[in-house]
């Protein structure tokens, strides 16, 4: 194959998941009114809360001039195309091959969370950037990044206190120069939104997508690991359990100990507390991405990406056709944040 037919393909087959991820995600994006969790969002970008995502607040304020609707969903539209382009550099450090980090990247991409969470106003996003970027950025030893990154994870989510106490451990390294002052840095760019989150906002995070009290613990964790499954799609968190056997060889790679930490936060949270929510988990999916994984089947490839967008569609179409959802008891706008 000569260079130009090796560019050709390659451009067609970014162009073929560009067209499948504007089929999945313009219905979203062009839904007519605003979620409840949409509402909220919006209503503090005008009138700020600074203990929780302010700087999804900040972003969406800056889209004021614009439509109520772009004003809101400007915000996820480029955080998820953000996701992707972080993601792939992520995986091209890690010395995956083209074929394949367009394989990742159409997984993610196509999967029903980033579907959602790349279309309606939401915060994982943001905190996916900040993740991945830092996951780079530490890969890189790019301290200046690692610094303003682990300082900014708590504004983009409250969890990205877990990338803040990652980052600090990475940077008091004995070798790493000036760990003092870079330290301080970080406590200095997290500590106002963290510092803002007053008793009754904490006690709503902590209150937050509790099961019901009957609900025993091993219950909770298998509700986990079906939300994980449905919002991740059918193959993403098998990859990350591939990953996770590479856990020893890898295990003072930041990456691996923030995805761990994310793990066990939720974990700990899902069956001592009662808090299940499979998108907080899915940091750690992404993070334990198999480095050494070759596609060497293009039919399992394409098994894979086909039913994680299959997945995506069939959610899309019970966001779209509401009227259908509302006879089970469900709207769009009760979707999970």
């Amino acid at each position: 194959m000569t260079r130009a037919e090796h560019d050709l393909r390659t451009a067609g087959a970014w162009s073929a998941l560009a067209l499948a991820l504007a089929a999945l995600r313009l219905p979203l994006l062009t839904l007519p009114g605003l979620g409840r969790d949409e509402a909220t969002y919006v209503y503090w970008s005008h009138h700020p809360e600074p203990g929780y995502v302010p700087l999804l607040q900040l972003l969406v304020a800056i889209g004021r001039p614009l439509p109520l609707l772009a004003e809101a969903r400007w915000v996820p539209f480029v955080a998820g195309l953000l996701v992707l382009v972080v993601f792939e550099r992520w995986l091209r450090s890690r010395g995956l091959d083209l074929r394949d980090r367009w394989i990742a990247v159409a997984l993610v991409g196509l999967c029903p969370w980033q579907t959602y969470a790349g279309s309606i106003l939401h915060p994982d996003d943001l905190q996916l950037v900040v993740i991945m970027g830092f996951a780079l950025a530490a890969r890189a030893g790019r301290v200046g990044w690692v610094v303003f990154l682990a300082g900014l994870a708590p504004w983009a989510k409250t969890s990205g206190v877990l990338v803040t106490v990652v980052g600090i451990w990475w940077l008091w390294r004995p070798a790493r120069p000036a760990r003092g002052r870079a330290i301080a840095v970080v406590v200095a760019l997290a500590s106002p939104s963290l510092l803002a989150l007053d008793a009754d906002l904490l006690r709503g995070i902590l209150s937050f997508a509790r099961t019901a009290p009957d609900t025993g613990p091993l219950a909770r964790l298998g509700l986990l690991v079906l939300g994980t499954l449905v919002l991740a799609g059918p193959v993403l968190p098998v990859l990350a359990g591939r990953g996770a056997l590479e856990i020893r060889r890898r295990r003072t790679d930041p990456a691996v100990i923030l995805a761990l930490a994310f793990v066990a936060a939720f974990g700990v949270a899902a069956v001592v507390n009662g808090q299940v929510k499979g998108n907080w988990m899915l940091p750690a999916v992404l993070l334990l991405w198999p480095a050494d994984l070759r596609w060497r089947h293009g039919g399992r490839a394409a098994l894979a990406i086909g039913s994680t967008a299959l997945l995506s569609a069939v959610i899309v179409f019970g966001f779209v056709r509401v009227d259908l959802t509302r006879r089970r008891g469900a709207t769009w706008q009760d979707a999970p944040s």
